[in-house]
């Protein structure tokens, strides 16, 4: 374009910029001034929408929180149902392979011990023993397993980490299974010695428990006091492992027993009670000793749950002094060179007051939940079936009992694995309960085992009249087999339903994450976080 053009242009451009200047200005002249209370009016509306505005910031807070607050209540919903799979895996499951395991050795061993004419006492000492033995190197070798069975194994690059990796197949899960089963089947056999100990002063029964109460206790507590096994124990727990270690560990195994004999002395009043009418009737003694049965589980739930929170009390109180002896010998022997020896027995005896104390309050654990098993077995037997026990009926009625225990007892569970409580009367109260449940229910299908083996073996005996031993050791391996088949699949698909949880809440947390950034200091980093975005969306799709 010349010169000679761009020239009027220019002249229109600035005679556009006059004349919209002069007009603006007569605009501004001829605008009314506001009074004061409308100026007061507007500044109030600004105000407000800026109140509105800081409103608004807090409702996204809000929002936020409660984002925060169902995803926590979501997370205790999980570990609530986690709870109610680990009363199936380390309570019912493990106790039946115990007893499983019991069943098919003692039957081993009678057929090996059948010219003896009283071997029961003797199978059950010789089993305790052998268990004993086999069972610490047994856990060490179970306990080196396979990286893919390992709870921290996040598997291929990609994938979620599960409580059993995706590509454990159900010989894994059987291996694991029986792991979780070791120590369970330790314990039982060391009850059992301990029962047929006792059986052998059948006119003293009371006087052998309060006895074996005593020796059990005093052992039990000073053996696990020893140093190595202190350390040993810390050490398993810490996720060491060694053969050396598992042995040493062995006398953590007799709290069972100590509980046994607690539930000996505690049931002795309510045998003796039942045992002093012999002229009723059987329903009427049936229905009294329910009764009792019921009056007795009642007592000793409130004596227990009330000693068991004095115990969580006074075992805090107990530590608080120990670590206050302890600085103080510290200290003395920074100064002297020497600590003093009465504070040096005081912090031993605090050490030895505790530690009797846990063996108590784990013992008296066991009697809680043999309350509940006795009570629950004779409800359903001796007031609903009018039989005298579990073995005096069928073994469909076993049946009946375990799977009617399954539903309330895991509903039960449920239930109390939500429950939030605060005081330590109600947080014992739920301890115990659902330790007792758990363990209820595992007796239960060692009953259905022990009423299935010995219908199947009768009936095998019916069929040839035949009562050869070696005949019934192999129904024994045969059910032992199937049964133990059963447990390893109901143990794979709770393992599975947890893996597909896990993945679900992962998936989902990994979409919708609940941290968003407040700004961005650097403007690069905004395509990356959308490309993030576009990611979580796509897979939130998937």
């Amino acid at each position: 374009m010349a010169p000679a053009d761009a020239e009027p242009i220019k002249n229109l451009v600035e005679d556009e910029a006059k004349v919209r200047r002069k007009g603006n200005t007569v605009k501004l002249k001829t605008t009314k001034a506001r009074t004061l209370d409308d100026s007061v009016t507007r500044a109030a509306c600004v105000l407000e929408n800026a109140e509105n505005v800081e409103t608004l910031q807090f409702a996204v807070g809000d929002i936020q929180s409660l984002n925060k607050a169902t995803r926590q209540q979501e997370r205790h919903h999980a570990h609530a149902q986690k709870s109610v799979m680990n009363m199936f895996i380390t309570k019912t499951l493990c106790t039946a392979c115990a007893w499983l395991m019991q069943a098919l050795v003692t039957k081993a061993l009678n057929i090996a011990l059948y010219s003896l004419s009283d071997k029961d006492t003797l199978i059950s000492l010789i089993y305790a023993a052998l268990i004993g033995l086999v069972v610490p190197p047994l856990q060490y070798f179970s306990d080196r397993e396979p990286e893919v069975l390992k709870p921290g194994h996040e598997g291929p690059p990609g994938k979620v980490p599960n409580v059993i990796a995706q590509s454990a197949g159900r010989m894994l899960v059987f291996l694991e299974l029986q792991k979780k089963a070791l120590p369970m089947t330790i314990a039982w056999a060391n009850k059992s010695a301990v029962a047929a100990i006792i059986g052998i002063f059948p006119d003293s029964v009371l006087l052998a428990n309060l006895i074996a109460c005593a020796v059990l206790t005093i052992v039990v507590t000073a053996v696990q006091n020893v140093p190595a096994v202190e350390k040993a124990q810390k050490r398993l727990k810490h996720g060491e492992n060694g053969i050396q270690l598992r042995y040493l560990a062995w006398p953590s195994s007799l709290l069972l027993s100590v509980g046994y004999v607690y539930n000996g002395v505690a049931t002795w009043t309510v045998n003796y009670l039942v045992g002093l009418d012999a002229s009723l009737s059987e329903g009427a003694s049936f229905f009294l000793t329910t009764l009792l049965q019921c009056i007795y589980f009642t007592l000793i739930a409130i004596f227990i749950t009330r000693l068991d929170a004095y115990w969580l009390r006074k075992k805090v109180e107990l530590q608080e002094q120990r670590t206050s002896v302890l600085n103080e010998i510290e200290e003395e022997r920074k100064e002297n060179e020497h600590a003093d020896l009465h504070d040096l027995a005081y912090s031993i005896h605090l050490e030895l007051q505790n530690d009797l104390g846990d063996t108590m309050a784990k013992a008296i654990a066991f009697v809680y939940a043999w309350g509940l098993s006795n009570t629950l077995n004779d409800i359903f037997f001796m007031f609903f079936l009018n039989l005298s026990s579990y073995s005096a009926g069928t073994y469909q009625q076993s049946w009946e009992f375990a799977l009617i225990l399954t539903v309330a007892l895991g509903y039960g569970t449920s239930l109390l694995s939500l429950a939030q409580y605060r005081s330590a009367e109600s947080k014992s109260y739920k301890k115990l309960m659902i330790t007792a449940m758990a363990n209820t229910l595992g007796w239960a299908y060692m009953n259905v085992m022990s009423m299935t083996t010995n219908y199947v073996l009768a009936q095998l005996v019916d069929a040839d009249g035949s009562t050869d031993g070696m005949k019934q050791a192999i129904c024994y391996l045969l059910l032992f087999v199937i049964a133990q088949a059963f447990c390893s699949e109901i143990f794979f698909q709770i393992q599975d339903a947890v893996r597909v949880s896990h993945r679900e809440v992962h998936d989902f947390h990994q979409a919708y994450p609940t941290e968003l950034p407040d700004k961005f200091d650097d403007i690069d980093d905004v395509p990356s976080l959308v490309a993030a975005g576009v990611t979580r969306s796509k897979s939130a799709e998937v």
